[in-house]
């Protein structure tokens, strides 16, 4: 009865290692799952930011080639602008040569003028003078 009592103890001590070990068991188990399904969210997570990264990548790819395109468009109508402003440049000068051109052409006709009227004027006093000389030698 003694060996009954002490294999009845044995299997209880040994029955209650068993359901202690199938705890820890079950909650190691859970943990696992509890951490498969952390990395799971984590990997899922890391795929959508590296299509997210992918999906920048091409907008920003996409922005480089329209700015340098831009660049190209705008660097194009500068030198075209550059041309037109040289051109009209060209334009004005010789306009502003025709002007002064001009210019000396009529200071000198302006002088001309001034020196005909000098003349003119001197005339006119002879013409006095030789009226003043008819009109004394006739009333004599």
């Amino acid at each position: 009865a003694l060996k009954l009592a002490e294999l009845q103890e044995k299997e209880t001590r040994a029955s209650n290692e068993l359901f202690a070990v199938k705890c820890q068991r079950d909650a190691f188990e859970s943990q696992l799952k509890t951490r498969d399904g952390t990395i799971e969210n984590l990997r899922h997570q890391h795929q959508q930011q590296l299509q997210k990264i992918s999906g920048l990548e091409s907008q920003l790819s996409k922005l480089q080639y329209e700015l340098s395109d831009l660049d190209t468009t705008r660097t194009d109508q500068v030198n075209r602008q550059e041309g037109v402003l040289a051109r009209c440049q060209n334009e004005l000068a010789a306009l502003n040569n025709k002007y002064n051109i001009a210019l000396r052409e009529c200071q000198a006709k302006e002088d001309e003028l001034l020196e005909a009227e000098g003349r003119v004027q001197c005339l006119n006093r002879e013409i006095a003078q030789l009226q003043k000389k008819v009109s004394s030698l006739q009333t004599r």
